[in-house]
């Protein structure tokens, strides 16, 4: 896996360097057959906003999500158990823990099988309440969730820096509440 150094890593799509670590995501592997261009960025780090506005995200999604949901996890540690439109939920036995795989936002959210019910519950009013930024605490992080307009902001920190920060956009909440509800139901 490469190593992100902040103000010297460059994004894969603008090619200027990435200043903090929370506005970089990593993009997944992708199939050469799918497209030999576009695979050899895979693993590379880009800017959040510039996947965002990339014209190639949609499709580089889809072969992603395509790519890993085709995969066999039936003789592995990490076993597929929910799965919708480029999101998928793992249950990672080796660490217990749960892994919310979104390759539309480029997101993966590890979530502890001890606490999944306080970052169900953290989520859940999050969505409930626009004036108050719910937040747990995760070991030495902090995970934080707050409505805004354009859908739940999510930021995980501690006391000296912002490890990630991202949107999950009103039209993918669904999906992240289900997979959730998921969580919950077993």
């Amino acid at each position: 896996m490469p190593f992100f150094i902040p103000g010297k890593t460059k994004c894969a799509i603008c090619t200027k360097p990435i200043e903090n670590q929370y506005e970089a995501t990593t993009l997944p592997y992708i199939s050469p057959e799918i497209s030999d261009t576009l695979s050899k960025l895979g693993r590379r780090f880009v800017h959040r906003e510039c996947w965002n506005n990339w014209k190639d995200a949609g499709f580089y999604a889809d072969a992603a999500y395509d790519l890993v949901s085709r995969e066999s996890t039936s003789n592995s540690q990490l076993k597929k158990i929910f799965m919708s439109r480029n999101l998928i939920l793992f249950w990672v036995e080796a660490l217990s823990i749960y892994q919310l795989k979104d390759f539309d936002l480029l997101v993966t959210l590890d979530i502890p099988s001890e606490i999944y019910c306080e970052i169900t519950n953290l989520l859940s009013l999050s969505l409930m309440n626009t004036e108050v930024c719910e937040h747990i605490q995760i070991g030495q992080n902090v995970l934080e969730g707050k409505l805004i307009d354009a859908g739940l902001e999510i930021k995980v920190h501690d006391d000296s820096m912002i490890w990630d920060k991202f949107l999950v956009p009103l039209s993918r909440i669904n999906y992240w509440l289900r997979a959730l509800k998921e969580i919950q139901r077993r």
